[in-house]
């Protein structure tokens, strides 16, 4: 057992991460593979996270034109909201709202409870809300819109400290920026 810290205590000098704590060599210093591992696998997933969360926030914009478009009013199959300029600013605004409010408390979330779980949730929270959001709107009209976004506002602030933290706990110094540009590279 005194070998196993002996051992931690030499990786971590090295600059090595907890992922790499098998790849030792008999001397006690730290090897390191540069092959393909679980961590680019996380990276592409995190990437794929970022692009779908980010789709997901400036979708609304798109939404809110083709909600308010005026032209298309003789359609009979398509809901034509009468929402002036400021509500479509009210609107598209209250995202942000609930993304400024959750700063904070998304990070001591992220390193309480870790970034997966809390990732995942900002995730599904996200799809459902996104999913629901047309419905939501015709039932309840733009207060409930302005509500959904707020939620959405909420679980997104999460993104970014659940993504460093997993960046944090998973990926080696040497690898880091590299695999952080390819994960931001989302955006």
């Amino acid at each position: 057992m005194s070998e196993m810290v002996f051992v931690w205590h030499k990786v971590t000098e090295v600059g090595c991460c907890r992922a790499h704590t098998d790849l030792l060599h008999s001397t006690g210093r730290a090897l390191f593979s540069y092959g393909f591992g679980v961590r680019h696998l996380q990276s592409v997933c995190m990437c794929l996270c970022m692009i779908s969360l980010f789709i997901a926030r400036g979708s609304m914009a798109v939404a809110v034109l083709a909600m308010t478009d005026h032209s298309r009013i003789n359609s009979t199959d398509i809901t034509i909201y009468d929402w002036d300029k400021n509500i479509q600013g009210l609107i598209l605004s209250s995202f942000f709202w609930g993304y400024t409010l959750m700063q904070i408390p998304a990070g001591l979330l992220a390193k309480r409870y870790g970034g997966k779980p809390v990732l995942l949730v900002a995730l599904l929270a996200n799809g459902v809300i996104c999913g629901l959001l047309p419905v939501l709107s015709y039932v309840g009209g733009w207060p409930v819109v302005c509500a959904c976004r707020v939620l959405m506002g909420l679980t997104q602030a999460c993104l970014f400290p659940a993504s460093h933290t997993l960046l944090g706990r998973w990926l080696p110094a040497q690898e880091r920026t590299t695999l952080t540009g390819i994960i931001y590279g989302g955006r």
